[in-house]
Order: C-alpha cells, then sequence, then structure tokens
C-alpha cells in the first residue's frame, strides 16, 4: 500500500529554506500549477505561522541522491506555492500588509514589516516553525506521482480542469499550447488577470485556437474534447510546427491591429471570446495564414463593428453576434454564429 510507504516527519522552516537554497528541492512545472498566489494568500499563510496556525502538508518525492554528498534531491509534489511564499517572505520580496491579515492582526508588531524589518521575536518563530513532511519514496513511478497530485487535489475545486490537464500530460500538445500561451502579445494587451494567468487560462485558451486549427470552426470545446485532443496528440502531433506558424502570424496581425483600433474594439478584443472568432475568421479568409493579409485592411471594419456592439443593440448585423457572446460562449452553436458574423463583417 502506497500510504505505508511514505515517510511522514516534521521539518522546521529552516530546513526548508536550507534545502531550497541548496537547490535540493525541485518544482516539477510538468504537474505542479504554473504561477503563484496572489499576494494576498501568501501573506496569509506567513501569517498563520507567525500565530502559530498549522498549514497544510508538504509532500515530497525522493529523487536521486548525490554521490558526493549524499543529499538526495527531492521534487515538490505538493506544496509549491506554500514554498514559494516563504522564501519570498525570507528573500523580503513579501510585505505582511494589513489589508491582507485578520483584524485582530492589524495591529502586531509582524503588521506591514517584510522579514528583514520583522522583530527578531517573530523570525525565531518563523524559523522554528515545524511543517509537516511527507517524503514518497524514490522507487515510486512518475505515473504514481501523478496519480498522487490529482488524488489530493480533486476535492480541491481551486484546481480546475486545465491545471489537471498540465499535470497528466507531459507531451506535445500542451508543449505547443504553452508556447502559444506565451506569446507577447496576449500580455501586451492584458488579455488576461494575473489570476487568469496563475490558473492557466491562458493555456486552456491556446489550446483552443490550437483544437480549431486541427478539427474546425464544428469541433466540441468542452473540457472532454479538450482532454481528448491532449490525448490524441501527446506523444505525435506532426502538424505543430504549421500550427504553430499560424498562430504565431494571427497573434503578430492581432498586435498590430491592436496598436491602431479605436477604444471600442480594442475593449472588444481584449476578451478572449473575440479573440478566438477573429482568430478563426482570418483563417477562413487567409488560408490559416498561408496568403498575406494587411491589418490595415480590417481595422476600419473592426472598428466600426465593435461600435455597433457596443453602441446599436438593436442592429441586426451584431444582435445575433451580441446574443451568442453573453453565455456558454464555448458552445458549437454560439462560435459559428459568431464566427459567420464577423466574417461578414470582415471579409474584403
Amino acid at each position: 500500500m502506497l500510504n505505508n510507504e511514505i515517510l511522514s516527519n516534521t521539518q522546521k522552516v529552516k530546513w526548508l529554506y536550507d534545502e531550497w537554497q541548496a537547490n535540493r528541492l525541485h518544482v516539477d512545472d510538468s504537474f505542479q500549477r504554473r504561477g503563484v498566489w496572489l499576494e494576498r494568500h501568501q501573506a496569509r499563510l506567513i501569517e498563520s505561522i507567525l500565530t502559530g496556525y498549522p498549514i497544510p502538508e508538504i509532500y515530497l518525492w525522493a529523487r536521486e541522491t548525490d554521490a558526493a554528498t549524499g543529499h538526495a534531491r527531492l521534487s515538490v509534489v505538493d506544496g509549491q506555492q506554500r514554498i514559494r511564499a516563504i522564501m519570498r517572505f525570507i528573500e523580503n520580496s513579501l510585505s505582511l500588509r494589513s489589508e491582507y491579515l485578520d483584524v485582530e492582526n492589524r495591529k502586531s508588531d509582524f503588521c506591514d514589516t517584510t522579514f528583514e524589518t520583522l522583530p527578531n521575536l517573530f523570525k525565531q518563530i518563523l524559523w522554528d516553525y515545524q511543517i509537516r513532511i511527507r517524503t514518497i519514496p524514490e522507487v515510486v513511478s512518475r505515473e504514481q506521482i501523478i496519480i498522487v497530485f490529482k488524488r489530493l487535489n480533486e476535492t480541491d475545486k481551486s484546481i480546475n480542469p486545465q491545471e489537471f490537464r498540465n499535470a497528466e500530460f507531459n507531451g506535445e500538445f500542451i508543449n505547443a499550447a504553452i508556447s502559444v500561451a506565451d506569446m507577447p502579445e496576449w500580455q501586451e494587451n492584458s488579455v488576461f488577470s494575473q489570476d487568469n494567468y496563475r490558473r492557466m487560462g491562458d493555456v486552456q485558451f491556446a489550446s483552443q485556437l490550437l483544437i480549431y486549427l486541427r478539427y474546425g470552426i464544428e469541433s466540441e470545446i468542452t473540457q472532454d474534447a479538450i482532454n481528448t485532443a491532449y490525448d490524441t496528440y501527446n506523444s505525435k502531433y506532426t502538424e505543430q510546427v504549421s500550427d504553430l506558424k499560424t498562430v504565431k502570424s494571427f497573434a503578430k496581425t492581432y498586435g498590430n491591429m491592436m496598436k491602431k483600433m479605436g477604444p471600442d474594439a480594442k475593449k472588444m478584443l481584449r476578451s478572449p471570446t473575440h479573440i478566438y472568432t477573429l482568430f478563426g475568421v482570418l483563417c477562413s479568409l487567409t488560408d490559416d495564414f498561408s496568403k498575406p493579409i494587411k491589418p490595415e485592411l480590417l481595422i476600419d471594419k473592426m472598428n466600426l463593428f465593435a461600435d455597433l456592439y457596443y453602441h446599436s443593440p438593436e442592429d441586426k448585423r451584431v444582435r445575433d453576434y451580441r446574443e451568442a457572446s453573453r453565455a456558454g460562449v464555448l458552445q458549437k452553436k454560439r462560435r459559428i454564429t459568431r464566427f459567420e458574423h464577423l466574417k461578414a463583417a470582415l471579409k474584403p
């Protein structure tokens, strides 16, 4: 039984810090969450430590032992965000701002401090705080580790389907989706909030663009359908290079359009729903960007369409499009409706 093989003990924060500094704690991003907690969440964790409340245990996976030093390298299976929050505070990158703390702690000596300004009494409390550590032996396979991670988090509603996909898949499709999500145009135009990035909403959006290229506008974009695409193209994705080239061409066109469009069109095209629709339309008009397209030819038409969208609710050219943008935006019928109306508006 796996649970009986897992070693359980407690370690002080000082031990955790020393292991981190010595690069013996490894965060495996292939199954851990990509982002970090918001500062509020990080400060709340430090507050719990300084006030003596328990925090959830940390799961580590013992890896190879360094023959020269005898130290084992440890992969963080569950708890990376807690570890990062502690490290950030010790490295003076996190402040315990009063608005983040419980009301009764806002007059405490640790309120509004960094580690550097933290009174020595609380520094000692932090260093000596005991964290429950559960260490999974090296003989356990990576496949079992992924199951452990999923089981630890499957009843946690804060773990969303894309985060589970990030844990389960480590192949060509997810690597392509991450490459798309990392394209600078999305960040330059504030398409995703910090929380979207933290929860991998950008990677799910990127997956939808790649699924369009494989299956077209008629494709399903349910969570099960996205899982199927990840599974189908996990080990062999022969179209990866051409698909990434297509999305990169679109992102460049999108970025150039955003520099020159009016405020209504910019507002509209900061929404992933409308960006996805524009992507499908431009792929259709340019044969997946194999034909050159000048953003200038689209800007005036996009400006007009956005003006109607926001200011002429009864105009028949945008009425159905607007209705298909309000709820259930990933449903096939609604995506096709948006696609057809935007294509009619932008078609030369």
